[in-house]
């Protein structure tokens, strides 16, 4: 479900979408992420990938889509590593 949203969010990035979009699309990755807890260690993981998330809201926000998206690249992958720790 999270990594959905954030291939969403990183699709509109790449496809040059304004940075509120993509604002929006990273803050229902972050909305949903909170769903994810399985035990402390998890938790934690998520938790580092949740600062990546909003560290791309933040880029978004403040109109640097590019950084962004680097940001959304690197969430993605740790939201897919936590798929080992579950």
């Amino acid at each position: 479900l999270v990594g959905g949203k954030i291939k969403v969010a990183l699709e509109a990035a790449a496809s040059g979408a304004d940075s509120a979009k993509v604002a929006d699309l990273t803050k229902e990755a972050l909305d949903a992420s909170k769903e994810i807890n399985a035990n402390d260690k998890v938790d934690i993981a998520r938790s580092r990938a949740n600062n990546k998330l909003k560290a791309a809201k933040k880029h978004a926000s403040d109109g640097s889509v590019k950084e962004a998206e680097a940001e959304l690249q690197e969430a993605a992958k740790m939201f897919a590593a936590l798929k080992g720790l579950i």
